[in-house]
């Protein structure tokens, strides 16, 4: 704590400092390029996370650990959790993924994976696509560090921010310029104020964020930070420790996670991996996907390749022989 108080002290009279004139401090353009260049690099990823949360609530509390396995790419996206309740002894296992043609969810059953909803691209948008989609980009939102709020990056907020400019041996600091109200699943949420901490690297990613915020009718602050790592020059995270506190609720709300992660930029997975084929179900009627070469089809075209390599080298090599000794090639018939 004595750490973290350091950390947004400094913060705190940096922005009564400069109250007055936030407005007129828009963020660098060299920032919001970074940003841009970010998001352009890190399009597409696979991995893994756990994240434990903590939540206590008057006299109880409770603890729910999230395995994560993910993937995504510019087209598609999946998360497969496991998650684990602990004094209920209750694990439940579900899948989520969508590809350019649909979107789906799965459970584990005692057999497998069962099919529970698949919902086609250009469906009524009001049926599962649009929920699932937002289920995704949850579970995927922490990756990304970028990320200034729940499901919203930095990008996103560029014209609400307003630029602090960082005193010598200090982070860059940037704060919320006006209330921001967005949708959360179910909820409502309010970012009264927002204070942000960002990284001395090219990308400017986030280093820790501080808010108010009203969820509903429950007030509350949120506090997190976020360490993390270059993999072939795309910072990823590798740890992210969250807290949130709302005081007026039953009992009052504390509620702390957190994450650690294990992130591969490095390979782009094929939309077939994204696919019900994939876990060995069924498409939806009408759907089909370009079959792949098969790697015997390949291995057959070199291999003739070769042979007609080797024929060719071997009639060249006779008719050099025969030069050699003076013989010549057998003439055409007249």
């Amino acid at each position: 704590m004595r750490n973290r108080t350091r950390t947004f002290l400094p913060l705190a009279i940096l922005l009564t400092l400069a109250a007055g004139t936030a407005a007129q401090q828009p963020v660098p353009p060299e920032v919001v390029e970074g940003w841009r260049n970010y998001t352009a690099r890190f399009s597409y990823a696979s991995g893994d996370y756990t994240s434990t949360s903590t939540v206590r609530q008057g006299q109880e509390s409770s603890v729910q650990i999230d395995q994560v396995a993910l993937a995504f790419t510019s087209r598609c996206k999946r998360v497969e959790v496991v998650a684990i309740e602990h004094g209920r002894a209750k694990t439940s296992k579900r899948l989520i993924c969508s590809n350019p043609k649909y979107a789906f969810r799965l459970e584990m059953g005692e057999k497998g994976w069962l099919l529970r909803e698949v919902v086609l691209v250009g469906d009524d948008p009001t049926k599962a696509m649009v929920p699932l989609q937002d289920q995704l980009d949850a579970w995927l939102a922490s990756v990304h560090c970028l990320e200034a709020i729940h499901m919203t990056r930095l990008l996103e907020l560029a014209e609400d921010l307003c630029w602090i400019e960082p005193q010598p041996g200090q982070s860059p600091a940037l704060a919320l310029s006006k209330e921001r109200r967005m949708k959360e699943g179910p909820n409502t949420v309010t970012y009264h104020k927002l204070s942000l901490l960002l990284n001395d690297d090219q990308y400017h990613t986030l280093q820790s964020a501080k808010a108010d915020i009203l969820i509903n009718k429950s007030a509350g602050t949120l506090e997190y930070s976020l360490t993390q790592q270059a993999v072939e020059g795309i910072p990823v995270p590798v740890r992210r420790v969250k807290r949130e506190v709302y005081p007026a609720a039953s009992g009052g709300m504390d509620i702390t996670s957190e994450a650690t992660f294990r992130i591969d930029p490095t390979v782009e997975l094929p939309d077939e991996n994204f696919t019900l084929t994939a876990y060995g179900l069924p498409e939806p009627v009408g759907v089909a996907w370009r079959k792949p070469t098969r790697n015997y089809v390949w291995f057959l075209a070199t291999a003739a390749v070769f042979v007609a390599l080797a024929i060719g080298f071997r009639l060249l090599a006779r008719r050099r022989t025969a030069t050699v000794s003076g013989e010549k090639p057998n003439a055409p018939p007249p």
